[in-house]
């Protein structure tokens, strides 16, 4: 869970989406600005705004290219 949604797009550096969403794919070098280094092929964000909370999925622990 986040405090607010400005947490949120904050934290996933957001700003500027003007359209509402539920599932967002990031790319992974940005996902890793925020987390560390991860093996990762794709991450995807899943966000709850009445709940005030998101998860994380993707395919992890491939190798991924370049």
């Amino acid at each position: 869970m986040v405090p607010s949604e400005a947490v949120f797009i904050e934290l996933f550096n957001l700003k500027g989406q003007t359209k509402e969403w539920k599932l967002k794919r990031i790319p992974v070098k940005d996902f890793e600005r925020i987390t560390g280094s991860i093996t990762a092929s794709n991450v995807t964000l899943k966000w709850d705004r009445e709940a005030l909370s998101f998860s994380v999925a993707g395919y992890y622990g491939v190798e991924r290219e370049g």
